[in-house]
């Protein structure tokens, strides 16, 4: 009998990608412990989100700088550990390079910059090469817009309803808030808007701080607009969306909506609270939406 699985392995990377005189290059990297070909990817640290465990290993393993672009699933498979079967789950992401430095991990000793066909040539294993292959569903840098519902914030009645409006997150929204700053931070934001909604405006005030940027008041992401004009926002959000990215922070009765307007394949889309949806678009048309893990 097979050893026993144990629990899963978390780990990141991504399609690293660059624009050269001959077109769009990928890094491939070679792992000398087994002798293979691969995408940069590697385990996630305690408390880390993989969104910045790919910026990490992308950076350890091939001295590049990246910006985050849309999602591309995840890879799923068992390696050895200590004898026994381990499941393993990669997630990755586009990631476009903005500078360079020297590596500084030790899993790796060359990086070779190839066309998107030889890189699926060159990788040894078929999910790797599956990957690419999703990458290249689309534009490298889709316009995004990073769709998120408000921290927690305090009971509905807790204020009169003519006030709700003012309700501002509790300590752990508060919590949230600044865990989702670094994240968000990752896909370069050129614009941060919330709904004039007052935990709205909270749950991406730190992010805002982090960039620099002021938090833009929108009524269109509101829920009170949202139930005048139902129609609006589904053809707002991918007009609003932009290169690198655009920060859209709204509320649960309007977010599944949104959601499901522009992609019928998702039924019952989540709204946790501090949930992120990353919607891209290519010329207005969705390309893909996608459920960013928990903070």
């Amino acid at each position: 009998m097979p050893p026993a699985v144990s629990r899963r392995i978390q780990a990141a990377g991504g399609i690293v990608w660059r624009r050269a005189a001959n077109g769009l290059e990928l890094a491939v990297v070679h792992r000398p412990r087994y002798d293979d070909w691969s995408l940069p990817k590697g385990k996630a640290e305690p408390g880390e989100h993989p969104v910045q465990t790919a910026l990490r290993e992308v950076a350890e393993e091939t001295g590049q700088r990246t910006l985050v672009g849309r999602p591309l699933g995840a890879s799923g498979y068992d390696v050895l550990v200590d004898g026994a079967l381990t499941g393993k789950t990669v997630r990755w992401y586009a990631m476009a390079v903005v500078g360079d430095g020297p590596s500084t991990g030790d899993d790796v000793d060359d990086v070779r910059w190839v066309a998107p066909a030889a890189a699926k040539d060159l990788l040894t294993a078929g999910r790797d090469v599956d990957v690419v292959a999703r990458f290249l569903t689309g534009p490298p840098d889709p316009e995004l817009a990073l769709l998120v519902r408000h921290a927690k914030a305090g009971h509905a009645g807790d204020v009169p309803a003519r006030h709700d409006d003012l309700r501002p997150l509790v300590p752990d929204g508060e919590a949230q808030s600044r865990a989702l700053a670094p994240v968000l931070a990752a896909f370069a934001p050129s614009r941060v808007l919330a709904a004039p909604v007052r935990r709205c405006e909270q749950t991406v005030a730190p992010l805002a701080a982090l960039l620099q940027l002021a938090v833009e008041s929108e009524p269109v992401l509101g829920e009170a607009h949202h139930a005048r004009h139902p129609d609006v926002a589904r053809t707002w959000v991918p007009a609003a969306a932009g290169r690198p990215s655009v920060v859209l922070c709204s509320q649960g009765g309007l977010i599944p909506d949104v959601v499901r307007a522009l992609d019928p394949g998702q039924p019952d889309p989540a709204v946790r609270k501090a949930s992120v949806w990353v919607l891209a678009f290519t010329r207005g048309r969705l390309l893909s939406a996608d459920l960013l893990p928990a903070c």
